[in-house]
């Protein structure tokens, strides 16, 4: 026989019933049956124990004592209970004196002293569905070294909707029509041993299964609300406002394993260490194996674990100082005790601080040094356990990006930052080398991302192989950054060996390069330098040569040099003070270089005592391309014997396409680049010089110089043309004085270099206006002769000679040295010539040796009057004859150191 109440398809009643009840009219029914609780149609369900009835009036209920409330493998609940059915047909149970057990006993989540509250309600014609709730205090069973005191609640809800009725002066309430099914700690204070305390809402899960023979069992313990105080190993760590999980694990009889995870505003202290965050992570996990994408619930939500095996640390986003190094960005804390074997006869206890992608301000005797970013970094603070006063720093770390003293780093192949060193008391630094190296995850979510420690000797140094800016300049290549001191006053030494310093603009770079030096970089300043060979690119045609030095001018390191020179390809070399700056930004910017002192040598023409200024940019088809103007003292190269130049000089190219404007600062003064033609256009210009030539003498006029290079094989010509406009000047070809006025003409220079020899020669022709003097009885006068001097070795045809104007076209005779053209000429009053003539003279290495009658031989200077084509007139007086069409030549010989007056 059973008997029961039924809701729907929910039964819950007794069976196997003994008893008696007597049933008289107009009695309330009296006498007891009892029986086997039964529970059937609500799925996990059951009850365990004896129930009794009894009669309230015609209601009847049942009651038991110690009868257990069954839930699938989520647990069991224990208690005095009592049975009835509302008016609504709803199966309502009560209990009092309740203990429960999340899990399986020995390993799991236990309540005691719980109220219960069960509320059965038909869902369907064969099923029904409960809602239940007992609330009592919870402690945890079978794991070693963590308790747990709170007000637990057992909360399950099958019904598939919400409900809100009051049980046994239990609410049982639910607002969600979710299934649920869990152990609810409100306010609940989790104490774990070497780790500290959480007070937090806690929601439990529980699973137990067989496995290989042993009964396994795991609860999930989900947190709210969190608030802790923990002792991790060295340091101290408060957390407000958190959420985090708790994983427990028990296998059989042996020792229960945890994993803590929390995650909220984070306070961190001890060791050296002070950390803030706001949202922070606390990991401690002794599961024996890593945790990854564990999903646990808690309650309002769900909260996922990651923890690398084996920690205890804080993660997050933060900021921690530590021996002089702030640290911002995702990291973590985590410390150890009971280091050996480190240090001789010394136990540390070690702070860890690592994370990915940080930022690390470097601060040295309260100044900042440097400040990292990006940074992979392991840091250890080691501390003496007997004698806390002795620290040891140990860092290392990649470097994406860079800043000291106003450089930073602009781009990186490699950078790491090493640190090893004593942070206080005595002794060596630590020997990471070997056996002693540590390697440390420094991402719980990517355990590929690990930091190794490796450090055999003493250091603190950032090693770069990449660029690093100051202003406008960039040092590259493989070069170290070793933190020292300058008197009391930290600062760093930029140690190179092998570097590269550019300034680089519109496509344009000046480079020192294969450099070599230090920089110091310090609360004191900068100072220091850096030399190399120097080198530009991205100008086509243009080159330097010399060498530069990299040293800094403020916050900025700047190139200069001296002797440093610009070689422009087919035209000439300028050299002398080097400067380069770097202007604009975008389409504006412009690379201007300046020379000082400046010196040069254009084929043969040289320049001295001068400034230039080039700029360069960019066109509109994205090309480098550039213009420059400089301006000295013009003077000829020494190797030409005989001839001579003083002239204001100014060189000029334009290279740009288009006219130009620019301004470039060269010692002080400012050099105008200016050009207002788009064309093309590259010339040496005089505007006013003098040309002296030894035997001849000296002209002034306007001077256009063009010089250009040519090398075939082991053979290098260079050519220098100048060209003359409004020429003046005193001529003494042979003796023979001559004037020249409103002339024009041209000189050439060439200079030829082969195997190491250097040979030279020169040519000019000029002509004008000339009044022959100095000769006595012989007098000439011409409106258009020509002078012609050639120290060339061979003929000259047909050269054309820019002179800023018309061209002049240079026709030379090998080796000569005369005046020519339509001119009259009067020799002591004997003989008149007019025509078509030439004086030439030959003197000095041109005078010849003759012998005379007696047979003594002399050597003579010669003036050579010669003409074609001519009228003459010879006689005196009355006497006389005259030619006409008639070649004719006279030969004037002196001998050499004779002169007129001498006897």
């Amino acid at each position: 026989m059973s008997l029961g109440f039924r809701a729907g398809g929910a039964y819950v009643g007794l069976e196997s019933v003994t008893g008696s009840v007597v049933f008289a009219t107009g009695a309330s029914p009296s006498g007891s049956l009892s029986g086997t609780a039964i529970v059937e149609g609500l799925g996990d369900l059951s009850f365990s124990g004896n129930l009794s009835t009894s009669f309230s009036g015609s209601a009847l209920t049942f009651a038991g004592t110690g009868i257990q409330l069954n839930v699938g493998e989520f647990g069991s609940l224990t208690g005095n209970i009592s049975v009835e059915k509302d008016s609504d047909g709803n199966i309502l149970v009560g209990a009092t004196a309740v203990s429960a057990t999340v899990g399986v006993s020995g390993a799991g989540i236990s309540v005691s002293g719980a109220s219960l509250g069960l509320y059965v309600s038909g869902v369907t014609e064969t099923a029904g569905g409960y809602a239940l709730v007992a609330n009592g205090s919870a402690a945890l069973n079978g794991f070693t070294g963590i308790t747990l005191a709170a007000s637990a609640g057992v909360r399950i809800n099958t019904l598939g909707r919400s409900i809100d009725k009051t049980i046994n002066g239990v609410a049982v309430k639910f607002d969600s029509p979710n299934l649920v099914q869990e152990l609810a700690i409100d306010n609940g204070t989790l104490t774990v041993a070497g780790v500290g305390s959480v007070t937090a809402d806690l929601a439990v899960r529980s699973e137990t299964k067989t496995v290989s023979g042993a009964q396994v069992t795991d609860l999930q313990i989900g947190l709210g609300d969190v608030s802790a105080s923990l002792n991790l190993g060295a340091l101290t760590a408060s957390l407000t406002n958190g959420q985090g999980a708790i994983l427990l694990h028990k296998t059989g009889t042996q020792a229960g394993t945890y994993a803590l995870e929390l995650e909220g505003s984070v306070g961190v202290t001890g060791s050296g260490v002070a950390l803030t965050a706001t949202n922070m992570r606390v990991a401690v996990n002794r599961m024996g194996a890593a945790v990854e994408d564990v999903t646990v619930s808690t309650g309002g939500g769900s909260y996922t674990m990651n923890l690398v095996n084996n920690e205890t640390r804080v993660s997050g986003v933060a900021e921690a100082s530590i021996g002089g190094l702030t640290v911002e960005g995702e990291l973590f804390v985590e410390a150890v005790t009971g280091v050996s074997g480190l240090v001789s006869g010394t136990t540390l206890k070690q702070t860890i601080v690592g994370g990915s992608g940080l930022s690390l301000a470097i601060e040295a005797s309260g100044q900042s040094l440097a400040t990292l970013t990006g940074g992979d970094l392991l840091l250890v603070l080691s501390e003496d356990e007997t004698t806390p006063a002795n620290q040891w720093l140990s860092a290392t770390a990649s470097i994406d990006g860079l800043t000291i003293a106003g450089g930073s780093l602009a781009y990186v192949n490699s950078a790491t930052l090493s640190i090893n060193e004593v942070l206080s008391g005595s002794g060596p630094a630590i020997d990471w080398s070997g056996a002693n190296a540590k390697t440390v995850a420094l991402s719980a979510r990517d355990p590929s991302l690990t930091g190794t420690l490796n450090l055999a000797d003493a250091r603190y140094q950032i090693a770069i192989d990449g660029g690093l800016d100051f202003g406008p300049a960039r040092v590259a290549g493989a070069f170290n950054l070793l933190k020292t001191t300058n008197g009391t006053d930290p600062e760093w030494n930029l140690s190179a060996t092998s570097v590269e310093v550019a300034v680089e603009a519109a496509g344009a770079r000046v480079a020192l390069t294969s450099g070599s030096g230090n920089l110091y970089v310090g609360p004191q300043g900068k100072r220091g330098s850096l030399s190399g060979v120097a080198e530009i690119s991205g100008l086509g045609g243009l080159s330097l040569g010399g060498t530069l030095s990299a040293s800094f001018s403020g916050n900025d390191l700047t190139l200069s040099g001296t002797g440093v020179a610009i070689n422009v390809d087919g035209f000439g070399s300028v050299s002398g003070d080097f400067s380069v700056e770097k202007t604009g930004t975008g389409a504006t910017e412009k690379l201007k270089v300046g020379l000082n002192n400046v010196s040069a040598d254009f084929g043969g023409v040289t320049l001295a005592s001068g400034r230039l200024g080039l700029v360069a940019e960019q066109n509109s088809f994205g090309e480098s391309v550039y213009a420059l103007v400089g301006s000295g003292t013009a003077g000829l190269n020494a190797g030409f014997a005989g001839v001579s130049l003083n002239a204001t000089a100014r060189v000029a190219i334009n290279a740009m396409g288009k006219a130009v404007d620019e301004d470039v600062v060269v010692g002080g003064q400012t050099i105008a680049v200016e050009f207002d033609s788009a064309n093309p256009y590259r010339a040496l210009e005089i505007s006013s010089g003098t040309v002296t030539i030894a035997e001849l003498g000296s002209v002034s006029g306007a001077l256009a110089i063009i010089s250009e290079s040519e090398t075939v094989g082991t053979t290098t010509i260079e050519r220098t043309r100048i060209g003359l406009t409004g020429v003046n000047g005193n001529l003494t070809p042979g003796g023979v004085g001559a004037t020249l006025t409103a002339g024009r003409g041209a000189i050439y220079l060439e200079t030829e270099t082969e195997a190491g020899v250097t040979t030279r020669g020169y040519g000019l022709q000029m002509n004008g206006n000339v009044a022959l003097a100095g000769i006595p009885n012989v007098t000439l006068t011409a409106n258009a002769l020509n002078v012609s001097y050639n120290r060339l070795g061979r003929n000259i045809s047909n050269l054309v000679v820019p002179t800023g104007g018309e061209d002049y076209v240079l026709n030379l005779v090998d080796n000569e040295t005369r005046i020519s053209g339509e001119m009259d000429l009067s020799i002591a009053g004997v003989l008149d010539v007019s025509g078509n003539l030439f004086i030439e003279s030959r003197t000095g290495a041109q005078s010849i040796s003759r012998t005379l009658t007696d047979g003594s031989s002399v050597s003579l200077d010669q003036l050579i009057i010669g003409g074609e084509n001519i009228s003459a007139r010879i006689g005196t007086g009355t006497v006389g004859a005259e030619l006409y069409d008639t070649d004719f030549a006279v030969v004037i010989s002196s001998e050499v150191g004779w002169f007129p007056d001498s006897g």
